[in-house]
């Protein structure tokens, strides 16, 4: 495995038991051998710190191009060949990771492109949709959730705007991994706008129909060790 993508997962990983984060993985069976795409939900900037945990591959992450400012972070980032997706540059991007995937390398893509305000995924471009079809590549879908008590709202500044995002810290994160899936290959089938964009579609209610469940699992539980308890 790359020396830069091995400090990178050390950072992450560094943080993750600083933080006092555990996990339960749910679907762990469904993790496949090979090139593949990872699509999920992504409520809080630490969710994406537990896939180098569960994936023993290499997996080139699409990220906005302004966590590429962290200082250091950055530049470990650039090194360990992630992915930056440039505002209104996407089209780049998608060519670099339709390149890594040929190569045999895990590529992981969060459609809505940014961090969500919820746990569930509203509005994604077709990105993700266009680099199935051209790749042929299974998509893996996965839905995250963190019970809110252990989440805390972090301020920052970047390029000049005021930058929010949740941070995990203490408690589970719930990673509920889905059936692999993959786009309709039939040549009958016109691969147009409208086609890309009910694929997404069909991508999106995946994502939220697992993070739902995984909800669901963190409140039982919730509810069992209270029980328990009392």
């Amino acid at each position: 495995m790359d020396f830069w993508y091995r400090i990178m997962i050390g950072i992450t990983g560094t943080y993750y038991h600083l933080a006092g984060m555990k996990m339960k993985v749910i679907g762990r069976e469904n993790i496949h051998s090979g090139p593949k795409i990872i699509v999920g939900n992504h409520p809080n900037a630490s969710d994406a710190f537990t896939l180098p945990i569960i994936f023993k591959e290499r997996i080139f992450f699409l990220v906005e191009d302004k966590v590429f400012d962290i200082p250091l972070l950055g530049f470990i980032f650039k090194k360990a060949g992630q992915i930056p997706v440039i505002e209104g540059k996407g089209r780049e991007a998608l060519k670099t990771a339709i390149a890594r995937i040929r190569e045999g390398y895990t590529v992981c893509i969060f459609p809505e492109g940014k961090l969500t305000t919820t746990h569930t995924v509203s509005h994604a471009g077709t990105g993700i949709a266009r680099l199935a079809a051209e790749t042929g590549a299974a998509i893996l879908p996965i839905g995250f959730h963190v019970p809110a008590k252990f989440l805390k709202i972090i301020h920052g500044h970047q390029r000049g705007k005021e930058t929010v995002g949740s941070w995990q810290f203490g408690g589970y994160c719930y990673v509920n991994i889905g059936e692999p899936f993959h786009a309709i290959m039939d040549e009958k089938v016109e691969r147009n706008y409208p086609y890309y964009r009910d694929f997404t579609q069909q991508i999106m209610n995946r994502i939220n129909d697992l993070a739902g469940h995984a909800e669901k699992f963190a409140l039982q539980k919730q509810t069992i060790n209270q029980n328990v308890i009392a």
